[in-house]
């Protein structure tokens, strides 16, 4: 019998075995002789698999089993009350991404900004959060950076002046998620997470100030304007202060229409009046 014939029927007879040991733990002997790194099957392995569980979240199979213990879940799922959201137990038949539903328990945030975030204004709730259970805080689907740049765009976020300098800070920690005065969603006190808070230095502090509303004078980092000022002179303060009332003080008829902020700190005071000196006597 010729070298190649040899070989031939070796191979054969091995391909044979191979396909014969269907199971895992059977084929695993004769594997091992032949093959680097198959695992035993004898012996528990974390797999490192990507799953998809039935709340939606996307986690490896190594964390699953523990992270089930560790979800918080939606009320109704806990108490087991499926046609408190569904009309059957058929998903099919979810009233899911139907605001009004969410609105029966939750608060409506539809009367509570002047601005809402899209997917709160079309009622589609469960585009980020988990209707059953969620190992993320506020039933989250994923963590809340992840989640934002399912939508949007991580390059030009990241590329902005003030996210270069937090690149690492949660989006939440300045922007609110459901909606806010405008379109940037901020929350009231997120430029203190930076800039000095005002409300800590002076006795008297002007009224946007104190309640954390930087953004109702000031717009946000990309701005080019002086002091990212929304309104230049004493225009942005007149949007506040009745321009009539102000110039019938006799101290303002004096001042031939100066700038506000020639006596005036906008942002805080020890003085009244918010005044940047005392009064002479």
């Amino acid at each position: 019998m010729s070298k190649n014939k040899y070989y031939t029927y070796i191979i054969l007879i091995l391909c044979a075995i191979l396909v014969s040991s269907c199971s895992t733990k059977s084929s695993y002997g004769v594997k091992k002789v032949f093959f680097d790194g198959v695992p035993n099957p004898f012996e528990e392995h974390k797999l490192d698999l990507i799953s998809i569980d039935s709340t939606g979240l996307i986690m490896r199979d190594s964390i699953l089993a523990n992270a089930k213990s560790k979800r918080i879940p939606h009320k109704p799922y806990e108490e087991k009350k499926c046609k408190t959201c569904h009309k059957g137990y058929n998903k099919n038949e979810s009233l899911a991404n139907n605001k009004a539903l969410c609105y029966t328990c939750h608060d409506n945030l539809e009367n509570q900004y002047q601005m809402l975030h899209g997917p709160v204004a079309l009622g589609y709730c469960t585009e980020c959060h988990s209707p059953h259970q969620s190992i993320n805080r506020a039933l989250l689907k994923n963590n809340d950076k992840e989640l934002c740049f399912n939508c949007h765009n991580e390059d030009d976020v990241i590329s902005t002046i003030i996210h270069k300098s937090i690149e690492d800070t949660s989006c939440l920690t300045c922007h609110n998620a459901h909606g806010g005065s405008d379109s940037t969603f901020l929350n009231a006190g997120s430029c203190f997470e930076c800039h000095d808070n005002y409300t800590n230095t002076y006795a008297n502090v002007h009224g946007p100030v104190a309640s954390g509303l930087c953004f109702s004078c000031h717009e946000n980092h990309t701005s080019k304007k002086q002091h990212l000022l929304k309104i230049v002179n004493n225009e942005l303060c007149f949007n506040c202060h009745l321009q009539e009332d102000i110039y019938l003080n006799k101290t303002h008829i004096k001042s031939d229409k100066q700038n506000c902020t020639t006596c005036h700190n906008p942002h805080g005071s020890h003085n009244n009046y918010l005044l940047t000196k005392a009064p002479e006597e």
